[in-house]
């Protein structure tokens, strides 16, 4: 009796854990968006020497934007920056278009310059940034525009941490000396693309 009891909790065990494993089913379109991702990547370290070093995007039921983030050994200008950017816009969108299987699972289709998430860095050797007047970080912002951004020393007071009842964990300390990203720049898509000289662009 006791070998039936245990046998029969097994099977139910069993049931169950298949039950969650199909709840929690990868669904296949992130398979389609990590191979559009790879490509992209791939073809920006080998065009344009940049190193993919973050990816993802939204994709709660569907595929509404697809993330990628990129960071280069050198110092930026704007206008290299501004290439780069619609140069790699331009390359995820033209990869998810082509992408056959991705496009019953897109929420908009095609696949726009809106949907399309880029950011890029420039940084130096040892992960630090320039402190002039050079491009740092340049990504994709809201309302269809291009941010550009460089780093400056600005003096910021630490928050300090206190606990659920109000008591001080760690006291706020005093102003000192951090690295932060100040905007230099916002330019439309549209604008992007007319001074960088390239003529494709998806909207």
């Amino acid at each position: 009796m006791a070998k039936k009891i245990v046998s029969f909790l097994m099977v139910v065990f069993l049931v169950n854990n298949q039950g969650v494993a199909a709840s929690i089913e990868i669904p296949p379109y992130e398979k389609y968006v990590d191979e559009i991702i790879n490509e992209v990547a791939y073809e920006a370290k080998r065009e344009f020497g940049l190193y993919c070093d973050g990816s993802g995007g939204r994709m709660p039921k569907s595929v509404e934007t697809i993330f990628l983030s990129f960071d280069v050994c050198k110092r930026g200008t704007i206008q290299e920056a501004r290439e780069l950017m619609v140069s790699l816009k331009n390359k995820l969108v033209k990869k998810v278009n082509s992408h056959k299987k991705i496009q019953p699972y897109l929420k908009k289709s095609p696949f726009s310059w809106a949907e399309a998430d880029i950011s890029i860095s420039f940084s130096n050797e040892d992960d630090s940034f320039n402190l002039d007047d050079s491009v740092a970080f340049v990504c994709s912002a809201r309302e269809g525009m291009i941010a550009y951004k460089a780093t400056e020393i600005q003096k910021r007071e630490t928050p300090g941490v206190v606990d659920c009842d109000g008591r001080v964990m760690i006291p706020r300390g005093a102003p000192t000396d951090i690295e932060v990203f100040v905007t230099i720049l916002r330019e439309s898509e549209e604008e992007a693309l007319r001074l960088a000289q390239l003529k494709q662009f998806v909207k």
